[in-house]
């Protein structure tokens, strides 16, 4: 089994964010193998091996926390996972997948046609802002298994990692003429909509500004990972959510259960980024935590439990 660290966790420990009933465990990513299930599920069997979104932000209930032995995790927010993937590897996608599944298909956000490992292309454009992060990495796959080209932002240094994800097109966010860029790069195109995926306020102005600049646009929504800030333009519809919103809707079985699976085991789908394993067992988690806080950068910080991928 592994867990990994997401900010949220250390932003609920330090600042009370998304305040918990005391005393709480914490942790939403996680990867392991099936003890029970409940009598209607079918898609999973105890021995499976799985990656499970754990729900305790949304229910405040720690038996639904990942960071522990057991966690009891909604069937639908349940993904299993070939051999060829390890728990550690695997421990890194199930918070990305939620938000960015939400922000590109739910209703009230983009709501884009669905992700299939056969996708009908639909012609359309989907800028994703901060293609490095774990959110816009998945992001970028979903988009493009929904059948839409993909432009995304990142540093110089990961721009080919990006293209290898999907993107067709990978601007440095840092520029000073990228805003410009993007939209002269969508002349001739649709943009279907756009994901920002950094949570900054200069990423989210700049993705207005990129809205307002289309020549053509199915839309003018931003979705947004953070509130957007008062200084954003008018005439574009920002869109902040929570990854759990996805949780108990159609949709949360539509990616876990039905297009993950496949998609992993045809090797459509890269669980990323990299794992970066800080050590094993419960006491482990902490450090995790403190190191994420000083700053990770195309990794994601990850801690064994048990022996290694089992």
């Amino acid at each position: 089994m592994a867990v990994a660290i997401n900010p949220v966790d250390g932003a609920i420990q330090k600042n009370a964010l998304f305040p918990r009933t005391y005393p709480a465990i914490l942790g939403m990513d996680l990867a392991g193998v099936v003890e029970e299930v409940g009598s209607n599920v079918t898609h999973v069997k105890p021995g499976d091996r799985v990656l499970g979104l754990a729900t305790s932000l949304r229910t405040d209930d720690n038996a639904n926390s990942a960071f522990q032995a057991y966690a009891l995790i909604p069937s639908d927010c349940v993904s299993a996972i070939p051999e060829t993937l390890s728990f550690e590897q695997a421990a890194v996608l199930p918070l990305a997948i939620a938000t960015a599944a939400f922000g590109l298909f739910g209703k009230g956000e983009l709501g884009l046609q669905l992700p299939s490992v056969e996708p009908h292309h639909t012609g359309q454009v989907v800028l994703v802002w901060g293609g490095a992060t774990s959110v816009g990495g998945v992001a970028i796959q979903l988009a493009k298994m929904a059948g839409f080209e993909v432009f995304s932002t990142a540093s110089p240094k990961n721009h080919e990692n990006i293209k290898n994800l999907g993107a067709t097109k990978v601007f440095d966010y840092k520029s000073s003429s990228t805003e410009g860029d993007i939209v002269v790069s969508l002349q001739g195109k649709t943009l279907a909509g756009v994901y920002e995926a950094s949570g900054t306020e200069a990423a989210m102005c700049s993705c207005a500004h990129i809205v307002l600049g289309a020549s053509e646009r199915v839309s003018s929504c931003v979705a947004c990972v953070r509130a957007p800030p008062s200084t954003a333009p008018h005439g574009v519809d920002m869109k902040p959510f929570l990854a759990t919103d996805i949780v108990g809707s159609d949709l949360c079985k539509t990616v876990f259960v039905d297009f993950v699976p496949k998609a992993l085991k045809f090797g459509r789908f890269k669980a990323v980024p990299e794992a970066n394993v800080v050590g094993s067992g419960l006491e482990a988690i902490q450090r995790g935590i403190d190191l994420l806080e000083q700053g990770v950068s195309s990794q994601k910080i990850v801690v064994a439990l048990g022996s290694k991928s089992e």
